[in-house]
């Protein structure tokens, strides 16, 4: 299986926003480099069979702009925005439907997406804000997978 990690694009800045955290919207920045992340993934022959994302504004934000990218709907999950790991993978992948998927995006906060790609890789990136890793597991265990790329919205094609 491969599953995307992303990282939500950027948000208005949190002391800047007066409402409720989970209503946090991407920034116009946020959006274009959200999609030049996607319109890179499908450079790189990306092809997901199921979108799957926080319900907060910013992570169903930038879900939605791949959504439309890959002609996919986009399945809101809670536990992408709360306790999200390695350990709780695969009922992420359950409760999404998405358990026979052969590629997977995912689309969350930092520090988690950055923590399961340690968890399943071994390896620790800077995960920019909008920047999205693809990673190759056989099983779900700890340095299982391997990462065949990362892209943030700086070293995507312009």
């Amino acid at each position: 299986m491969r599953v995307y990690l992303m990282r939500h694009g950027t948000a208005v800045d949190h002391f800047e926003w007066t409402g409720d955290d989970s209503t946090r919207p991407l920034t116009p920045r946020g959006v274009a480099g959200a999609a030049r992340v996607i319109a890179e993934m499908q450079r790189r022959g990306a092809a997901p069979d199921v979108i799957i994302a926080s319900p907060a504004a910013r992570t169903e934000q930038t879900a939605r702009i791949a959504a439309e990218a890959f002609d996919l709907p986009v399945v809101l999950v809670d536990r992408v925005a709360y306790g999200f790991s390695a350990r709780t993978l695969p009922s992420v992948l359950d409760e999404a439907d998405a358990a026979g998927a052969s590629e997977v995006l995912i689309v969350g906060h930092q520090p988690t997406v950055g923590d399961v790609l340690e968890e399943v890789t071994g390896q620790r990136v800077h995960y920019k804000k909008g920047a999205c890793a693809a990673v190759d597991l056989t099983t779900i265990d700890p340095a299982s997978g391997t990462m065949a790329w990362f892209v943030t919205h700086a070293t995507a094609a312009e």
